[in-house]
């Protein structure tokens, strides 16, 4: 099996036979690193340090290229150990946001005293939100906050239940 093709005179490889061929990973990679949404549904990528799986449009930081599995579909890389990202489906971390875009508005500014010694802070709300979802539970509806905090406390890179 030859690897590389050499200079009679000399051991230096002038041509790596096994990287001259592009490979479907390769069309992959490019589809992820261009986000591209044409990609979606044709496979997924895995990203070995984060144990995470996603479509190739995903918005998340591109990992680095020896980090990424690619799979033919989410059942694939699910099998492989990995979780998705970005799907809705029972029992799947999600947030969500249900509105009525014809009827968004942004309110004007509020002052609202909340902060710690009295102290305020300019606030600006939002009208057309049916609802928001955080890991699955209702923390708006009808524009109106229900007081469920289903999210995580961050705290110098750790997460907390809240």
């Amino acid at each position: 099996m030859t690897h590389a093709l050499t200079v009679a005179d000399t051991t230096t490889p002038i041509m790596d036979l096994n990287r001259t061929r592009p490979t479907a990973d390769d069309s992959r990679w490019r589809a992820v690193l261009a986000r591209d949404p044409r990609s979606d549904g044709r496979f997924v990528y895995a990203v070995r340090s984060t144990g995470v799986y996603c479509r190739p449009s995903c918005p998340s930081r591109r990992p680095k290229r020896e980090s990424v599995a690619f799979f033919a579909n989410a059942d694939s890389a699910e099998v492989a150990g990995f979780r998705g990202r970005g799907v809705l489906k029972k029992g799947a971390p999600a947030d969500i946001v249900v509105y009525d875009f014809d009827g968004l508005r942004v309110l004007p500014d509020e002052i609202a005293h909340d902060l710690p010694g009295g102290e305020w802070r300019r606030i600006q709300r939002a009208r057309g939100y049916k609802h928001v979802l955080v890991n699955g539970e209702i923390t708006i509806r009808d524009d109106r906050p229900t007081n469920t905090h289903s999210g995580r406390l961050l705290r110098h890179g750790g997460g907390q239940e809240t």
